[in-house]
């Protein structure tokens, strides 16, 4: 599941892996980056509003050690006993924030993809498409203007995120689904679905 900011994923996490479950699908659920000890050093290292000085380079390297120590410890595993991974932001966050946001490029951000997913990529990605203002909205009022690093950027940065996750969808149709996530949770659910039943039937 991608999306920018406020655009309701971790609302539809809960739908999704319900319905993989009841379709007989083991599912290992996970949010990055974190979930792992390693992980989750990282989490508030590159979140942390203290860290306004941080590097582009040195944020994108840490994005990539998080997913190499998930992909490690609990991906692999995972799919070694045949469960469904579940991941809220995987590679296409990179790719859009690092890779064309922060302009360090689809191709570099691929290769370290590459390297710290170990060549794998996900079957079916859900790109939550919202308009940023209106995501910045809903994530202030959820967070009670308790903002991270990230989410604290400016518009024009997110509205570059949303850019480069529309590039990314035009460029992998056929993997990455955009949902409307300008409609309301049932609205959004109903596209969900509809796509699960189509690659997984």
């Amino acid at each position: 599941m991608e999306g920018g900011e406020g655009c309701g994923k971790s609302t539809q996490a809960v739908n999704i892996k319900n319905w993989l479950m009841s379709h007989g699908y083991p599912v290992l659920f996970a949010i990055e980056p974190g979930e792992t000890a390693i992980g989750e050093v990282i989490r508030e290292l590159v979140l942390s509003k203290k860290n306004t000085e941080m590097d582009i380079v040195s944020e994108v390297f840490l994005y990539m050690a998080a997913r190499a120590q998930l992909t490690k410890e609990m991906i692999q595993p995972a799919l070694a006993k045949g469960e469904a991974v579940l991941l809220d932001r995987h590679i296409d966050s990179s790719m859009a924030y690092q890779g064309y946001a922060r302009g360090l490029g689809f191709e570099l951000v691929n290769q370290l993809n590459q390297i710290a997913t170990r060549g794998r990529k996900p079957d079916i990605t859900f790109y939550f498409d919202l308009d940023p203002i209106i995501g910045l909205k809903r994530k202030n009022l959820a967070s009670k203007g308790n903002m991270d690093r990230l989410e604290s950027e400016s518009l024009i940065f997110h509205q570059k995120v949303r850019e480069g996750y529309l590039k990314l969808a035009e460029m992998e149709k056929d993997r990455i689904k955009i949902i409307d996530a300008s409609q309301n949770p049932a609205q959004v659910w109903n596209q969900i679905e509809l796509i699960l039943k189509q690659s997984l039937s």
